[in-house]
């Protein structure tokens, strides 16, 4: 994980909003804009503060739309596991 990137978004007041995970996608995300490795890029300044902050935005708005993503689905089949239960419980209690 890049220090500059750690140092960027102490400074943006940021920092506490991140996850480890989330900083390492924001590297890879500013490697992958630049071309170049994620701490050089912020040295040689390839990135105007507007545009990493935008791009801190974007990692965390995905991060966000995964999580919700993950607990509707943890919900969903939570609800099926339930159903199926009571539907076991209902034909055992008729066996019997």
């Amino acid at each position: 994980m890049s220090n500059m990137v750690r140092e960027w978004l102490r400074i943006l007041g940021l920092l506490p909003q991140t996850t480890h995970e989330d900083r390492v996608a924001i590297d890879r995300e500013i490697e992958w804009v630049t071309g170049v490795d994620c701490d050089e890029a912020l040295k040689q300044k390839m990135l105007t503060e507007e545009e990493f902050e935008e791009l801190v935005k974007r990692v965390l708005k995905t991060r966000k739309e995964k999580q919700e993503f993950k607990e509707q689905m943890e919900k969903l089949f939570e609800d099926k596991r339930k159903k199926k239960k009571k539907k076991r419980k209902n034909a055992y209690v008729e066996a019997v």
